[in-house]
């Protein structure tokens, strides 16, 4: 048997459950591969700990460093899956120096922030991309991207395909056209002109509905934008549930226009979408345009009018509809498929088993604290921030930070409030979190 050991932050959202349907999937199977999950973090939900648990896949909190080095050293391959987490980030900075084979899955694209230098990449014997969306990284060197194509392997690991065996949704219903948006509603995800997309819409679509499946309290401008457009009345808002086959069954269409710079790569709830044989219509951009082949399974808009035009189109051609949600099914089947994704794993797991182990450091890449850790991750943003850190009476500079993209801004997602609110004692970190909370 090969012993792999997973380090995460959490088991929360797409990590926990590409992480718990991965494993388990694994278990199953009776792979030559064990798998062991560590988590940095306590858990706040237990809903992909009990599929792991129910599978019998071993999770275990960190208690100690002294775990973690036990368990390294008893591991053949050591999995750190990575979206710049404030807790990764402290044991990047103090990782042990031991002889290990290490790679590194990352769960967000690195194009925007949190974004992924060439620095850090370079670093483990292997990356997991969950999205082609990586390679357009625009920190790359040409030289640089080509060292980390060839050590590197797009592996997107979610079953979602048991799914696709659930007829298509042919209903035709005039009276109602039902558009879904499952996921988070905060505003690094969500489009920011969301509403003005749905009152396109409905300019064009005057029976759509839209169903909000998510937390209304990551975004409460999203319903006050509904009120002042007067259109309040089309929406739906479910808030958190985990009744999400339900509402997909009576979907119509998935809309999910995202923001242009959003950190996501495979999204589940677009995948979970696609094997209802829903068809998605998004913004070709970032990841989306990876997932779907515009016109083929899916629909790509290039703004807010043309984004309307799709889903009249769908609305106008049940038989078009139709046809794009069989297709979406297939790619579901053909490319997302648990059993092709698993065998892609496998086969990085081979090459990286030829090698020495070898001693990883990180923290001349990242930094020694806090700070520095939160700045590695700023891509294009790092200067502005270091400016105002430098100078923090320059008013000119603090209403630019203030300015900064929604994800900085926000209380989680690798924030400068969530580093703030991690490491407390980090002064740095507190004046920015005071400026942005502020703001």
């Amino acid at each position: 048997m090969v012993n792999i050991l997973h380090i995460s932050a959490h088991m929360g959202g797409g990590v926990g459950k590409f992480l718990s349907q991965t494993t388990s999937y694994e278990k199953r199977n009776n792979s030559i591969y064990t798998h062991k999950i560590l988590l940095l973090e306590q858990p706040q939900k237990l809903q992909f700990i009990d599929v792991c648990n129910e599978s019998g896949v071993i999770v275990e909190v960190v208690e100690s460093y002294t775990q973690i080095e036990k368990e390294m050293l008893e591991a053949d391959i050591v999995i750190l899956h990575w979206w710049h987490n404030p807790t990764m980030c402290r044991l990047l900075a103090n990782f042990p120096a031991l002889k290990i084979r290490l790679i590194i899955w990352v769960h967000i694209s690195g194009c925007n922030y949190p974004a992924l230098t060439e620095e850090f990449a370079m670093i483990p014997n292997r990356l997991f991309f969950t999205s082609p969306y990586s390679y357009e990284n625009p920190l790359w060197t040409k030289k640089a991207y080509e060292k980390i194509l060839g050590k590197s392997k797009v592996i997107y690991g979610l079953g979602v395909e048991n799914l696709a065996i659930k007829a298509v949704n042919e209903n035709i219903n005039s009276d109602k056209f039902t558009i879904t948006y499952i996921g988070t509603l905060d505003e690094s995800k969500i489009h920011p002109n969301f509403i003005k997309f749905c009152k396109e819409v409905i300019k064009r679509v005057p029976c759509a509905r839209f169903v909000m499946l998510g937390d209304l309290s990551e975004n409460n401008n999203l319903f006050e934008q509904a009120k002042i457009e007067g259109i309040e009345s089309c929406f739906d808002f479910i808030g958190y549930t985990r009744d999400v086959d339900k509402y997909l069954q009576e979907s119509d269409a998935f809309g999910y226009p995202l923001n242009p710079y959003h950190f996501g790569t495979t999204e589940n709830s677009i995948m979970e979408a696609m094997a209802f044989g829903i068809p998605v219509v998004m913004l070709d951009q970032c990841t989306e345009k990876y997932i779907v082949q515009n016109g083929y399974d899916g629909l790509l808009a290039q703004n807010e009018e043309d984004y309307a035009k799709c889903i009249q189109l769908l609305y106008e051609n049940p038989k078009e509809r139709s046809r794009l949600g069989k297709n979406a099914q297939n790619t579901i089947l053909e490319k997302f498929s648990m059993k092709s994704n698993v065998s892609r794993m496998h086969n990085q797991f081979e090459l990286i088993l030829k090698e020495n182990p070898k001693i990883f450091q990180f923290a001349s890449t990242i930094g020694e604290v806090p700070i520095q850790w939160f700045l590695e991750g700023l891509g294009k943003d790092r200067v502005l921030f270091e400016n105002v850190l430098a100078d923090k009476e320059n008013k000119k500079l603090l209403d630019k930070v203030k300015e900064c993209e929604p994800i900085l801004r926000g209380k989680s997602k690798s924030s400068a409030i969530h580093f703030a609110e991690v490491y407390p004692e980090e002064k740095e970190l507190q004046f920015l979190k005071n400026i942005l909370a502020n703001g």
